[in-house]
């Protein structure tokens, strides 16, 4: 029997060696490649830099510029969680951007982190010591926590860099009025104004002041310049629709609030309104999560705060009204709505001296809110 024949050797395939060796990637290759390649073609020294730049792609300070726009973006539309997350990731690209630092600092102060805020502002600071957002920024936190005297430092060192800085006398003005010096932050704002008559924040900030006060006309002005300046604000149709609940129309209240609410869900002063409206309306446990919704978005929301106060109020707790309108008016001093209600409770509390103490704090803030004095005084006679 013949063997079968043995099959043929396979062929061994050999393995042409990398023209590019497997520790370059291709980016490095693409500019080792033009660098050996480039010249001669004749190519010029800046052709080939060029050249260079866009095969290694985006430079670390155009993606922190990119980053810090995302940040700003965010900021603007009430997201300080992805303004923050943006601006961490900016500085990750440029751990030297103070912008960066600023902006990263304004969302953490916007999620309550007050301590992290302060390192921001103060690195931005340690960058660029003429940073005016950074000064201005660091002072209205200093403000909030307290310290009165280094608030006081840091906004004067902004107004000392640029004189003629509307947004230092703006910010100013907040202080003022969070601390109850009504008249102090109008000079202050009206001042903001006459240095820079389109900017926004002037205009909102007198819109609120002079709702504090009573003066719903020259509110109704403040909030029509607003909305020339910025057609499509959602905070300014939720001041606009304050204003109307102030003068009854909570129906028109009520729309002003959705449509803001459909340019931006997270706007906090919507729903804290929203749930001011619902309240007007009897309806307070459908408020009650407008005002918590409002301060998952901005803790320092005075007004729903005070809101959450008006809830219980109603409810018949005055211990807990008290509660929380005193966590409103150690944000907001001037909160004048906050300061009535907490006189009521006082009242209905037994504290007759605190009541008082309310009840003449109005009278000299908001002379003009008649009706308001009278509620307290009424609180008082009930418990005689």
């Amino acid at each position: 029997m013949t063997p079968a024949p043995e099959p043929p050797a396979r062929r061994r395939r050999v393995r042409k060696p990398h023209l590019v060796p497997a520790w370059l990637d291709r980016t490095q290759a693409a500019v080792i490649a033009g660098a050996i390649l480039l010249p001669l073609l004749g190519v010029t020294l800046h052709e080939r830099h060029a050249y260079a730049a866009r095969a290694a792609g985006p430079s670390n300070e155009a993606m922190a510029e990119a980053a810090l726009a995302r940040a700003r973006e965010a900021c603007s539309v009430g997201d300080p969680v992805t303004a923050a997350n943006e601006a961490s990731r900016a500085l990750a690209f440029n751990a030297n951007l103070a912008p960066a630092w600023t902006q990263r600092g304004m969302a953490f102060t916007k999620q309550g982190n007050s301590d992290l805020a302060l390192n921001d502002f103060t690195r931005a600071l340690e960058i660029d010591p003429k940073s005016k957002m950074a000064y201005i920024q660091r002072g209205l936190l200093r403000h909030r926590a307290g310290d009165e005297t280094g608030a006081a430092s840091d906004l004067k060192a902004a107004m000392s860099i640029w004189p003629s800085n509307a947004l230092a006398y703006m910010n100013r003005g907040i202080v003022k009025l969070e601390t109850a010096d009504l008249d102090g932050a109008v000079r202050d704002v009206e001042e903001a104004m006459g240095i820079d008559a389109w900017l926004v924040g002037p205009y909102s900030l007198r819109a609120e002041i002079r709702l504090e006060l009573g003066d719903l006309a020259g509110a109704r002005r403040d909030l029509a310049e607003w909305r020339v300046r910025e057609s499509r604000s959602a905070p300014a149709l939720a001041w606009h629709a304050e204003l109307l609940r102030r003068e009854g129309d909570l129906a028109g209240a009520a729309r002003d609030c959705e449509k803001a609410l459909d340019l931006q869900p997270s706007c906090a002063p919507a729903l804290c309104f929203r749930g001011w409206v619902r309240l007007d309306l009897g309806l307070p446990d459908m408020a009650l999560p407008d005002f918590d919704a409002a301060l998952r978005f901005d803790r320092r929301c005075a007004r729903a705060l005070a809101g959450r106060g008006a809830v219980y109020a109603r409810r018949g707790e005055a211990a807990a009204a008290k509660a929380a309108l005193d966590e409103a008016l150690s944000l907001h001093a001037g909160l004048v709505e906050a300061r009535i209600l907490r006189g009521i409770a006082e009242a209905v509390l037994g504290e007759r001296e605190a009541a008082v103490a309310d009840l003449e704090s109005v009278m000299r803030s908001a002379p003009f809110r008649t009706d308001d004095h009278e509620r307290i005084r009424e609180a008082l006679r009930r418990t005689d």
